[in-house]
């Protein structure tokens, strides 16, 4: 009854998320790392569609906003106020910017071959794969006490090798056939842990795409929301049996 109840509130969010996002916007302001480090340095190599290598140090962890105005008025950003994004494409710069609200799918870099919707990586169930992250770690990084800032990065080192690695096998060590890794760090082995851990028939958490220069989710948490509407249906059901009794 409890999984029934999950499932029909996960797809009624999905379903609103889906009805005013499409064309929907959201302006908003960087205002700068939420939690997180600076590194360890990620490399990446013969992406699709991209044969060349790169490799360089990235903030790791998540990104913190201001939501200045914007048509979008579905689940997961506020009105006005601050809000947390987990960051999805990596060759691209933040700034100010009117974000188009779009589905999960749809990112990183509409068209490209990292969107996570694309044909020919349709067997790595990556968006799956990150919406399950979500799940089973996101509430971790904000209870994790002096461990927060590995944890944030280790977030985001584990978000980017779901996006980016091409094998079907998730791990930020290096090897011949690996296209995305990191230096070895604390955060590398947390992320690690997590990754070996994923299943992408475990459980979800709702994500939206924002899609500008730069992309980045922003989690919709269903199993909070859940609770809220399992929560509002006893109200009402307590309510229905009273005017009964009466």
């Amino acid at each position: 009854m409890v999984r029934r109840g999950l499932t029909i509130a996960a797809v009624a969010i999905v379903m609103l998320i889906a009805s005013q996002a499409m064309a929907d916007t959201v302006v908003s302001t960087y205002l700068g790392m939420e939690a997180g480090t600076a590194g360890p340095t990620v490399s990446w190599k013969n992406l699709p569609g991209d044969a060349k290598f790169e490799s360089g140090t990235y903030y790791t962890g998540p990104y913190a906003f201001n939501r200045d105005g914007g048509s979008y008025t579905g689940p997961g950003l506020p009105s006005t106020g601050k809000y947390i994004a987990v960051c999805v494409q990596m060759v691209d710069l933040v700034s100010p910017a009117t974000y188009d609200v779009v589905s999960p799918s749809l990112v990183p870099d509409h068209g490209s071959a990292q969107q996570l919707d694309n044909a020919d990586r349709s067997s790595l169930r990556r968006l799956e794969l990150l919406e399950n992250l979500f799940a089973q770690h996101w509430s971790e990084i904000w209870s994790a006490g002096a461990n927060k800032n590995k944890y944030a990065a280790a977030f985001q080192l584990a978000a980017w090798e779901i996006i980016y690695e091409t094998n079907t096998t998730k791990s930020l060590d290096s090897g011949s056939s690996t296209t995305f890794y990191a230096a070895p760090s604390d955060a590398t082995t947390q992320a690690n842990t997590w990754l070996a851990g994923l299943s992408a028939d475990g459980t979800k958490m709702g994500l939206i795409g924002l899609r500008d220069g730069q992309d980045f989710v922003v989690p919709v948490p269903l199993p909070a929301t859940a609770g809220m509407m399992f929560a509002t249906l006893a109200v009402l059901g307590a309510v229905t049996s009273l005017r009964r009794r009466s």
